[in-house]
């Protein structure tokens, strides 16, 4: 691997047919794994707020519905380009759910071929390219984007933050107004899809370092941090506008909800959290209870030292291992929008933030072991490799198969967190609507036991009585 200051700007490299023939063989693998999401139900956990419920989404794409998306705030988000998107899909689609789920998964594709020919042509190291694009292909943390409909925020903010990685490897190999122009322009797309894109500028600073090579004098990085401000600038007014919806929709948590310490506490977790479901993908649900307690510093200080660790370790060895501080910051920052300080719902370190934050971490994992690997171990660690990504894969299979309807999915999360209100309220729900009131009942009063301010549970019961009192 090359020291930092022996980088230089890229030449963007052609791609080639082996280029061609990986990009293939993992988007195959991915297809094989996920292409049961084209058989899935709508679910009544948040697709009906921004789908089948929705009169916007419901009407033909139109100016209106264009000025809708970006004027209203939809189930307490500010995501237009994502509401349009849904829109699009309803217009050309109706309402058959296989359908919106293959958009999911043609976005993911996307991301995945995007996401191994950018980092193979600015690194012009195919092999570990190949890997870090196959293990986000296939993570079983990134069943959630693509399965999920309501996860589309996801996968489409994701595709405009490659296609800005992009653009800004052309505008670093000649910079001028043009290139920067068409990169500002992806930004501005990613950040309406998603605006937790605001660290992107920062990533951008990251790859300057490595591999683009732009910061080998205090000019130069002066230079590529001036770059930035523009964009830095672009997010300050996107993070107002959707803290504006967040607020009037009621969804931004007080201090009295959540006190600082239980945030922090919080939020060191969740990192551990995230790292631990990386290593060991096991337990997974699309929502997790805030344990809304304060720190436990016998919990929080370990973690914190593994975290502080790690990033003293990366910084230290930023001259000879670069992509170690890039891949490690990538992570850890992309994730601080994420994990709770500034608490928009009641949940804790959700699997679906992971999507965009793994590529970071997958980097600085994959050329590690790339760099630590001598010549005569290369065969073998590489057949460990493929090995690792397949059991993901079969994880990954699994997991797919718990979103096919409501029923499954909230079975599942209830064997993975029985002491859930909400996964209790929504399997209540599911019951209800496939008349089956007794067991309703039952997960509609634990979902009450649980959390007693939980009103729409108190609301379901209520109607449960007045549907047995009217039999």
């Amino acid at each position: 691997m090359q020291k930092a200051e022996d980088v230089r700007i890229p030449s963007l490299v052609k791609s080639t047919p082996l280029d061609a023939g990986v990009t293939v063989l993992i988007l195959a693998a991915t297809v094989a794994v996920f292409y049961p999401v084209s058989t899935f139900d709508f679910l009544h956990y948040d697709d009906n707020a921004y789908i089948t419920d929705n009169p916007d989404a419901l009407k033909p794409l139109s100016l209106d519905g264009f000025a809708a998306a970006f004027v209203e705030g939809h189930d307490s988000s500010w995501r237009p380009l994502t509401i349009l998107s849904h829109m699009l899909d309803v217009t050309l689609f109706g309402l058959n759910p296989g359908a919106h789920h293959v958009v999911n998964l043609v976005l993911h594709l996307a991301n995945v071929a995007l996401f191994f020919l950018f980092l193979s042509r600015v690194t012009e190291a195919r092999v570990p390219s190949a890997f870090a694009a196959a293990l986000f292909a296939l993570h079983p943390l990134h069943v959630e984007p693509v399965a999920w409909i309501s996860s589309r925020t996801e996968v489409l903010g994701t595709l405009f933050m490659l296609l800005t990685l992009i653009a800004y490897a052309y505008y670093s190999r000649r910079p001028r107004w043009k290139p920067y122009s068409v990169m500002a322009g992806m930004f501005v797309l990613g950040l309406l899809a998603k605006p937790m894109l605001v660290t992107l500028p920062a990533i951008l600073l990251l790859l300057d370092f490595w591999p683009l090579g732009r910061m080998r004098s205090a000019a130069r990085a002066r230079k590529a941090i001036l770059e930035k401000l523009p964009l830095v600038a672009i997010s300050g007014v996107v993070v107002a506008v959707a803290m504006y919806f967040q607020t009037i929709g009621g969804t931004v948590k007080s201090l009295d909800d959540f006190p600082w310490d239980a945030r922090v506490s919080n939020a060191v977790a969740s990192y551990f959290v995230y790292l631990e479901k990386t290593l060991v993908p096991i337990r997974m649900a699309p929502y997790y209870p805030h344990p809304e307690t304060s720190p436990n510093l016998a919990i929080v200080l370990p973690i914190l030292t593994l975290l502080a660790g790690i990033t003293l370790y990366s910084v230290l060895h930023a001259r000879r291992r670069p992509y170690l501080v890039v891949g490690w910051l990538w992570f850890v920052g992309s994730l601080v929008p994420a994990i709770g300080m500034a608490q928009f719902h009641s949940d804790s370190a959700p699997d679906r933030y992971t999507y965009m934050p793994h590529m970071g971490f997958f980097i600085a994992l994959v050329w590690l072991v790339a760099d630590e690997t001598g010549p005569l171990r290369w065969r073998a660690v590489t057949v460990a490799g493929a090995v690792a990504v397949g059991l993901f894969a079969l994880v990954s299979v699994r997991q797919v198969d718990y979103w096919r309807n409501d029923l499954k999915l909230f079975s599942h999360v209830l064997d993975v967190s029985p002491r859930n209100a909400m996964a209790q309220l929504n399997m209540a729900n599911a019951l209800y609507r496939t008349d089956k009131r007794a067991p309703a009942i039952e997960h509609a009063r634990e979902a009450l036991r649980l959390d007693p301010s939980l009103e729409a549970a108190r609301r379901l019961l209520d109607s449960l009585d007045a549907d047995t009192s009217n039999d």
